[in-house]
């Protein structure tokens, strides 16, 4: 004898539909996809806001480390914070971005971007990883370089920047989840950007060129 069929109560359907309407509205918007300029992300800096895919993004200049360096601040975004004189950390665990800027108080001469890109790929061969290099962009006050490298949760995309100044030598690392490289990608390159224009007043060393 089979057993009486039970049928569900009206709220437990509905609670079901809309569950089943949320994941299909949830899947519409990952189908999207999202790009930016460099360029364009950078004027909204000044705003303090902007909107980034679905994500509302808020902005201020946070003055770090002994050497005073002024670096556009997520707000609200990062669950790790650690700031010391010579050295910040910034993670988001939820969304998988990085950021880490270390300041050493000795004049560095400045190397050519060609040759600081291969000693940055020579030592992090030396430590067993490959260094996918993507862009390489000199401007009047810093370098940075753009590229990839596996993680134990798939591709980064990283940005890595120095700065040389009578003060000291900066450098950092900006990095995110490769399949953010088109929007959060180019939110933290036009950030290193806004620090090379806020350095800027004080005198270029050289106009800018984009290298591949």
């Amino acid at each position: 004898v089979l057993p009486p069929l039970i049928k569900p109560p009206a709220c437990i359907l509905i609670d079901l539909e809309e569950e089943q309407r949320e994941k299909e509205k949830e899947e519409k918007r990952q189908e999207l996809t999202f790009s930016y300029t460099v360029e364009e992300l950078k004027e909204k800096i000044p705003s303090k806001k902007l909107m980034l895919g679905f994500l509302k993004i808020g902005l201020e200049m946070k003055t770090v480390t002994e050497g005073n360096l002024k670096i556009p601040f997520i707000i609200d975004f990062f669950d790790v914070i650690e700031e010391k004189e010579q050295s910040v950390w910034y993670a988001s665990n939820q969304y998988n971005v990085t950021f880490v800027l270390v300041f050493l108080k000795e004049k560095k001469k400045r190397m050519p971007i060609s040759e600081w890109k291969e000693f940055l790929v020579k030592e992090m061969r030396g430590n067993q990883i490959f260094m996918d290099v993507k862009k390489t962009k000199e401007m009047e006050k810093l370098d940075y370089i753009c590229y990839e490298t596996p993680s134990g949760k798939g591709t980064f995309y990283n940005i890595t920047f120095q700065l040389n100044e009578e003060k000291g030598y900066f450098v950092g690392t900006f990095g995110c989840d490769q399949k953010q490289k088109e929007t959060m990608g180019v939110l933290l390159e036009a950030m290193v950007q806004q620090i090379n224009d806020d350095r800027k007043e004080e005198g270029g060393n050289h106009s800018g060129s984009d290298y591949l």
